[in-house]
């Protein structure tokens, strides 16, 4: 069985990079392909917070069947794609700083899952919005309802993520002022 510590130790730079940049790509392809002319006069619903299932509803109806089909592209294709290579890089980012640290061995170690979780309810919204987009003029409660609760969590999970990679950097900067000292 692959153990999470050898994984984390086998992380380098240039992987981080990769998916840094693969992730731009995407998004650059997203939002000046897509986006531009779904867009120009509304927000997407994943980029609003505190929507109500009326709102949703109305946002729906509004964007017309041409931007329901564009706008389901956008979550199944690009932004499930940015989703897979943000989740790729910020694990990468955090082996990075765990090694760094010598923390790859100790219980800190499981910091690694956290962008599991942001990138799981991110892929959740999508599939939510996505169904209700499809099944437009059909009303789907549920659906509404996983996309609002979802938006939020997923918000929580982001600021999480942030936090620990700033708390990581603190950490490798005080470890190489450390290092810097000892060494002269």
């Amino acid at each position: 069985m692959i153990r999470l510590e050898s994984l984390i130790k086998r992380v380098t730079y240039q992987q981080c990079v990769m998916w840094f940049v693969l992730m731009f790509a995407v998004q650059l392809v997203e939002y000046v392909l897509v986006m531009p002319e779904l867009f120009s006069v509304i927000d997407p619903i994943d980029d609003q917070l505190g929507l109500t299932p009326e709102q949703i509803y109305t946002y729906v109806n509004l964007i017309g069947d041409d931007g329901r089909e564009s706008y389901f592209i956008s979550q199944a294709v690009y932004d499930s794609l940015s989703v897979f290579c943000a989740l790729f890089a910020s694990v990468m980012v955090f082996c990075l700083l765990l090694t760094f640290n010598g923390l790859a061995e100790s219980f800190y170690r499981y910091i690694v899952l956290i962008p599991l979780f942001s990138a799981g309810t991110e892929l959740l919204e999508n599939i939510a919005i996505s169904f209700v987009l499809t099944s437009y003029p059909n009303e789907s409660p549920w659906a509404i309802e996983v996309v609002i609760l979802s938006n939020w969590v997923k918000v929580g999970f982001d600021i999480c993520v942030w936090l620990i990679g700033m708390v990581l950097v603190c950490f490798s900067a005080i470890n190489m002022q450390k290092n810097f000292i000892e060494n002269q």
